[in-house]
């Protein structure tokens, strides 16, 4: 299998040092932020192989992560495949971030009847293989916040989600990070599912239509805010 690693990068730090740790890498830079989604579309366009996934800067991937998805969508025949994550939580110090916490919340797995309500996982958990990608339409660059949510949705109406129960992932929590997700995101979080509401015609599911305005609802009372549960006390290393 052809490792390749392109990188899409938006008006942020210079990451040459972890393009060089990383050969062979093929790099799409933004000078100025376009946005979280722009970044993804001009990633997934930069890149050739077979299989495609998300990694953030910030979330980590063990090393069996692609072996396990990958064998099993060859196993299963399958284009979609989800493996579980762990949500470590992290304080800076200094440049470095210290380990202090861990939880276990990112386990769901992604069901068609059930993704209009829930998503659950953590966006590096999933892999998908190019055709599966194409043919959903890709990332929607109208939507400025839970993007791979909105994109999963297309993706398991059409295709079964092959779920490998092991953790190959970790998704992290950082304090300063949150505060910010939560002061910021309830608005975002409110445009994205009226967005995915107008965009994912349930008419013909009447059932799972209410069950999506009920979930619409419930958002706008909480302001749609992001919640996290209160990690497990660890007496961590550093992260990076």
């Amino acid at each position: 299998m052809r490792r390749e690693y392109p990188w899409s990068c938006d008006g942020g730090a210079n990451v040459d040092d972890v393009l060089a740790a990383h050969p062979p890498t093929r790099t799409v830079v933004h000078a100025v932020s376009r946005g979280p989604v722009a970044s993804l579309i001009a990633g997934m366009e930069a890149t050739s192989g077979r299989y495609l996934g998300i990694l953030d800067d910030d979330d980590i991937l063990f090393p069996d992560h692609l072996e396990r998805l990958v064998g099993a969508l060859l196993a299963a025949d399958a284009r979609i495949g989800q493996s579980l994550a762990t949500a470590l939580y992290a304080r800076a110090e200094g440049d470095d971030y210290r380990l202090f916490g861990m939880a276990t919340f990112l386990r769901r797995v992604v069901r068609p009847d059930r993704i209009h309500l829930e998503y659950g996982g953590a966006p590096m958990t999933f892999l998908f293989r190019r055709d599966a990608y194409d043919e959903s339409g890709g990332f929607d660059p109208a939507i400025g916040h839970a993007e791979d949510w909105e994109l999963l949705m297309r993706l398991a109406e059409r295709d079964d989600v092959v779920a490998v129960p092991e953790i190959t992932a970790a998704y992290t929590i950082r304090p300063e990070e949150t505060t910010s997700l939560v002061a910021g995101g309830g608005t975002r979080m409110i445009a994205a599912q009226q967005h995915m509401i107008a965009k994912n015609d349930l008419a013909q599911r009447p059932v799972l239509a209410r069950h999506r305005l009920a979930l619409y609802e419930r958002t706008l009372r909480s302001g749609g805010a992001a919640r996290f549960p209160d990690p497990v006390p660890v007496a961590g290393d550093l992260l990076w």
